[in-house]
């Protein structure tokens, strides 16, 4: 057992802070565990929660992803809010194709240029109408 060092009846280890990853930290850090080095941040930490793991699995046996994507979309759930996670869960896929279409060269055509970015300026001042006090 990795706590098996720790003193009967010694609560100073706990004692050091409410968070249980600090306390983890700390133990691993003061060598009553035998993970290696002590975990630098709460990110390394984080894992898929057992119902995201299930909505996880649920998608990938509809439209599988390679190993590779898999990871891709690891690194960005990782970083995500709630929100993001939730719909990277939902469609994975679609995160994918979203990441491959912003990768694909633009057109040349001077008026799909100018379309793309007419279209641009359109969405910027609709987002600033919006702002504005009514």
């Amino acid at each position: 057992m990795p706590w098996a060092r720790i003193p009967a009846g010694s609560t100073a280890a706990w004692r050091c802070s409410r968070n249980w990853v600090n306390r983890c930290r700390r133990l691993c850090a003061a060598g009553y565990c035998r993970v290696g080095p002590p975990v630098a941040s709460w990110r390394h930490w984080r894992a898929l929660a057992p119902t995201d793991a299930e909505t996880l699995l649920a998608s990938l046996q509809r439209e599988p992803l390679s190993t590779r994507e898999l990871n891709a979309w690891y690194q960005h759930y990782l970083q995500a809010n709630r929100t993001v996670r939730a719909r990277l869960l939902a469609q994975p896929r679609l995160f994918i194709q979203a990441k491959e279409s912003a990768n694909l060269p633009k057109s040349t055509d001077p008026e799909a240029q100018f379309h793309a970015r007419l279209a641009q300026i359109r969405r910027e001042l609709q987002a600033l109408m919006r702002s504005l006090p009514v």
